[in-house]
């Protein structure tokens, strides 16, 4: 049947609305998927970063042990999450420990600060000030703080910042210390994976 130019130019540009309609709907569907993924992508990356440097050592210990790759990677891996969760629970407590004795302190109002030194009145710049504060704090602490609840209140916030970035930096370099002893764990698999796409970008 002979379509006319008029129902050509229809049929071509109904076909471009559908390929473009299904490419947007592509790419929203990837945004969407990168979106989910992208918080384990520098977490993936530091892990390849610690395997390739770990890997002489890696590959010295499976020897040690009769070439058992897996059990390498795995007492690797205790190892280095040892190494950092140990001190991070040891500093967490006592973090706490200092943070409620404070607390206590201040509510039972047996909580009391020393009055500063002569020298702290000649730093430069803010000696003045710093001295002034201290020793109203010295003298009265609840007042002060009342007075200057505005101040405490954002170097509490900012410290609380603090806290919650250097937790969240410990459990991404957890993530990546596990994902690192995977890559460990199959890493002939691992190579010949990289060879692959290695050699697709060419």
């Amino acid at each position: 049947m002979n379509l006319t130019k008029e129902q050509e130019q229809k049929i071509l540009t109904n076909k471009v609305i559908d390929i473009a309609l299904r490419l947007a709907f592509i790419f929203l569907i990837t945004a969407l998927c990168f979106q989910i993924i992208k918080p384990f992508i520098i977490m993936v990356v530091w892990g390849i970063i610690i395997a390739v440097a770990i890997f002489p050592l890696y590959n010295k210990l499976s020897l040690a042990l009769g070439g058992r790759f897996k059990l390498a990677a795995i007492l690797y891996t205790l190892f280095a999450l040892s190494l950092l969760i140990g001190p991070s629970i040891m500093i967490t407590g006592s973090l706490v420990e200092t943070t409620s004795t404070l607390a206590k302190g201040f509510h039972e109002g047996t909580l009391t600060v020393p009055p500063p030194a002569q020298s702290v009145n000649e730093w430069p710049l803010v000696g003045d000030e710093v001295y002034a504060l201290w020793s109203q704090a010295s003298n009265n602490l609840e007042e002060t703080l009342k007075q200057n609840r505005t101040q405490v209140k954002e170097l509490g916030e900012a410290f609380i910042s603090a806290v919650a970035g250097v937790s969240g930096g410990i459990l991404q370099f957890i993530v990546s210390i596990i994902i690192s002893g995977v890559f460990l764990a199959n890493n002939k698999s691992t190579y010949a994976v990289t060879i692959k796409i290695v050699s697709r970008l060419r």
